[in-house]
């Protein structure tokens, strides 16, 4: 598939930013050096790029975080740009989800606003979170100090529902597989889903949908982030999601790079299921960035982000 020079350029100025924050010792380094080396400081608008360079930027920005591996999740400005436009596309009331599935639709865009909500709190109240807080305030400022380890709990239950919605036509959102499917397992050996069972294993359903995929975008997108992860540990990226999950279920203080590795994946599902769309949602959106500049907010938003 040929690359734009926006997706080349992604993928350079990423590589090099990698480069840069890696130390001999297996540590990062994050100073101006690499800072030099973001998206942003290279003129990357996320904003402006088509939905395929949106897919590199979040490929690419997967890599960047998970640099020295995803128990030293590297997060820079990059990121929070990248979530802020994605969060306006997704959250965006252009964005109808498939209507014979509203139950599932509903939740998935709930935990979606859930994820964003956490990530783009307000920040003061951390600051002020060792100072003297107004009773009414107590509360909240808790919720944002220790949002981050809320996001265990919400992304892997988001990534399922999309997978789901994605093979509708072979398992309900419950997970009853109402059209027989089978997987190939990391032995090389078949797994049969037949009607009637249950399949609530995010594996095998991320391997259905690289069996049925039809775009190559999305295909190619999980392919590079497999062969990244697969470097840490040499397993497939369906079988590293059961160990992801664990993490999370034990409460790994320290895997905050699964979270948000989790939350990419979700994001390439959420915006594939409405490329073709894309675009007219992109321009709806920023219409509406451009009206804010000139009137008085109303509502909270996410892009540009103010953290």
């Amino acid at each position: 598939m040929v690359k734009s020079k926006n997706e080349i350029t992604i993928n350079e100025i990423c590589q090099r930013f990698i480069a840069t924050v890696k130390q001999p010792d297996g540590s990062f380094r994050l100073d101006d050096s690499a800072r030099a080396h973001t998206l942003i400081a290279g003129g990357i608008r996320f904003h402006l790029l088509s939905i395929d360079e949106i897919f590199t930027a979040v490929v690419c920005l997967s890599q960047t975080m998970s640099a020295i591996g995803l128990r030293g999740a590297v997060i820079t400005e990059d990121h929070f740009h990248l979530w802020g436009w994605c969060a306006e596309i997704i959250l965006s009331p252009e964005h109808v989800q498939q209507k014979n599935d509203a139950a599932a639709a509903r939740l998935n865009r709930q935990l979606f606003e859930a994820i964003f909500s956490i990530i783009f709190m307000d920040r003061t109240l951390i600051r002020r979170f060792t100072t003297r807080l107004k009773p009414s305030e107590f509360f909240a400022a808790n919720i944002v100090f220790r949002g981050i380890h809320v996001l265990r709990y919400l992304t892997f239950p988001l990534l399922e529902i999309l997978l789901k919605m994605r093979n509708a036509q072979s398992v309900s959102p419950d997970g009853t597989v109402i059209q027989s499917f089978a997987v190939l397992t990391s032995a090389g050996k078949q797994r049969v889903y037949k009607n009637g069972t249950r399949c609530n294993s995010q594996g095998d359903l991320l391997t259905l949908t690289r069996q049925s995929a039809s775009t190559s975008s999305l295909t190619d997108a999980i392919d590079r982030l497999e062969a990244h992860f697969n470097v840490f540990d040499g397993r497939r990226l369906q079988d590293q999601l059961y160990e992801w999950r664990n993490a999370t279920v034990h409460a790994d203080p320290e895997s905050i790079g699964i979270y948000a590795t989790t939350l990419n994946i979700s994001i390439l599902f959420a915006l594939d299921a409405i490329r073709d769309r894309y675009t007219n949602i992109q321009h709806s959106v920023m219409k509406d960035i451009e009206r804010r500049s000139v009137a008085t907010q109303t509502r909270a938003y996410y892009y540009p982000p103010l953290v």
